[in-house]
């Protein structure tokens, strides 16, 4: 079983993971790959944050 490093992003889970333009996902894994440990390096080097997922429970708390 693979665990999730190993997982190559595809450029809607680089986008979403990121929040960037799924274009500027596209270009990036056509430069660089789409091995994700490489990428989340690269991206952490342009001081890209991964973005925090919020769980619909939050949502509703705030409410």
């Amino acid at each position: 079983m693979q665990s999730e490093t190993d997982i190559d992003y595809t450029a809607k889970t680089l986008s979403d993971h990121y929040a960037i333009e799924i274009a500027e996902a596209t270009r990036l894994i056509a430069r660089f790959g789409c091995n994700r440990k490489e990428m989340d390096l690269l991206l952490g080097a342009r001081d890209r944050s991964v973005q925090p997922q919020v769980s619909d429970q939050a949502a509703v708390i705030s409410a």
